[in-house]
């Protein structure tokens, strides 16, 4: 199983505000991400994001979007919308299961850091944006891990956004 994490940051390695706030995000990058969701048709996102865009972005239409919670009371009336409080490779393995071969990885940061922390991400894409939050939501809020990953590619996108992605040595 592919794991492809898919991510907007700021300079500073922000993905929201403290609050979960990423109106700040361009829509430059949104051609590059519907093309990666394309590839894998198999999203897994952490229940606050979802919450948060749920109507907006979330679910993606005609993709599975698996959605992890620490919470059991999480519901959802989506018929392609699966709730999990399972770990990450039952997650992998719940996808393998429905015939997915790739998932993308799209936060929020607790669920990104525990995807790393288990050595799970094949590959990361992060679309910079050039600006600096101060705090916020990290990539990966998660304790300390060390992975090294090295770039396979760099596109400049309009109003200075820079696209890059790395995959796990």
């Amino acid at each position: 199983m592919k794991v492809t994490l898919y991510n907007a940051i700021s300079l500073d390695g922000f993905i929201a505000t403290p609050e979960g706030n990423s109106d700040w995000v361009s829509e430059f990058d949104a051609p590059h991400f519907q093309e990666e969701i394309k590839k894998s048709k198999c999203v897994v996102i952490g229940s606050k994001t979802f919450k948060q865009f749920e109507g907006e972005i979330f679910p993606i239409k005609e993709v599975l979007n698996i959605v992890m919670t620490k919470s059991s009371t999480i519901e959802s009336n989506y018929e392609n919308v699966i709730i999990t409080n399972s770990t990450p490779q039952a997650v992998i393995k719940l996808a393998e299961e429905k015939g997915f071969s790739s998932i993308l990885l799209v936060g929020g940061g607790h669920v990104n850091g525990s995807w790393l922390s288990q050595g799970l991400i094949d590959e990361i894409i992060v679309d910079i944006h050039p600006l600096v939050l101060g705090k916020g939501i990290k990539l990966f809020e998660s304790e300390a891990v060390f992975q090294n990953y090295e770039k396979v590619s760099l596109e400049e996108l309009e109003q200075g956004l820079v696209l890059i992605k790395y995959i796990k040595k």
